[in-house]
């Protein structure tokens, strides 16, 4: 299971309010090969699946393919805001090394 924090949650609602078309989408969080250290993780606005996972808080969704789910089990999906640094974040307690900009992973 993920965890998916109240400021991802309403940030995905921000980036589908008034758009009818993404209503029933969801933010898709994946992993693929790649990255410097190996696997990578990816998001994108997608129609969920029958057999993805759903976290869902007030009509805002997060979905996690099962191939993608052996990989972010117990993981922490977040939305940071800051000077330094604004986008969503993925907190990995599985992950043995990332990479400095936190896209990139080793399992």
């Amino acid at each position: 299971m993920i965890t998916v924090t109240e400021n991802a949650f309403s940030q995905v609602r921000s980036m589908l309010s008034g758009k009818d078309g993404d209503l029933h989408r969801a933010l898709r969080v994946y992993v693929e090969d790649g990255g410097c250290s190996g696997r990578q993780y990816n998001m994108k606005l997608d129609e969920p699946r029958p057999d993805d996972f759903v976290a869902e808080h007030d009509g805002a969704r997060v979905v996690v393919d099962p191939a993608s789910m052996v990989f972010l089990k117990d993981c922490q999906v977040d939305y940071q805001d800051t000077l330094a640094d604004t986008g969503f974040k993925i907190h990995n307690p599985q992950a043995k090394r990332s990479c400095g900009c936190g896209k990139s992973f080793e399992a």
